[in-house]
């Protein structure tokens, strides 16, 4: 009688917990917002949800290097010690906003060598960002503002984060808003009045080259 008790609590217990699974709410979808921040949670096969969107053509190929490949970019190129680290994360930032990460590493290093000079090396900016307050929360991570010089460089908590703005900066002030060739990215943003915009142009093409040739596949 015991064991008669004891199987019918076990079942009504069961039926209990299927019925009240079937009346529990599921969301129908997700918003991509809340997976910008890293190491993004909740991410089908480790890749978060696209956020931007996909124009740009080979800018916007974030397939053009595995993390491995990314590794091996940091670990051979001669300033690539203070990135290496975050690799994973550039390659997650690559994925979230649809952005080539040879494009970021060559901009990273015609910008800063990769972080180790002038704002990169100081604010962990390898992109030399400027500070906006309203700029990069939506990139997932926070930016301060630099107290050396005139306070114009945007301030990172880690290299990786500097690279995660420089990502979402990449998609939605530039590609996002029409500027979806790499002339037109570096004329705006590094313009022939302040550089030799073609020479930083001709430079980042042939870091994407040289080291999409090594490192890729």
């Amino acid at each position: 009688m015991n064991h008669l008790k004891l199987d019918v609590i076990k079942v009504f217990t069961f039926l209990s917990l299927f019925l009240l699974a079937l009346f529990i709410p599921i969301p129908s979808s997700v918003n991509a917002e809340d997976f910008l921040s890293y190491p993004c949670q909740g991410c089908s096969g480790g890749v978060c949800p696209t956020a931007g969107g996909t124009g740009g053509g080979d800018l916007a190929n974030a397939d053009a290097l595995t993390i491995e490949g990314i590794q091996c970019v940091l670990s051979q190129h001669p300033n690539g010690y203070n990135l290496l680290p975050y690799a994973e994360q550039i390659h997650m930032a690559s994925h979230s906003f649809n952005i080539n990460p040879l494009l970021l590493l060559g901009i990273a290093n015609k910008d800063s060598s990769m972080g180790t000079a002038g704002a990169g090396a100081d604010y962990m900016n390898p992109g030399n960002i400027s500070y906006r307050d309203d700029l990069y929360v939506e990139s997932g991570i926070q930016a301060h503002a630099g107290e050396l010089g005139d306070g114009r460089w945007a301030v990172f908590d880690s290299y990786g984060d500097g690279i995660q703005a420089k990502a979402w900066l990449l998609r939605f002030e530039y590609l996002d808003a029409g500027y979806d060739t790499l002339e037109a990215i570096v004329y705006r943003y590094a313009p022939p009045s302040e550089n030799d915009s073609a020479q930083y142009v001709q430079d980042v093409l042939d870091f994407m080259a040289e080291w999409g040739g090594k490192c890729a596949g």
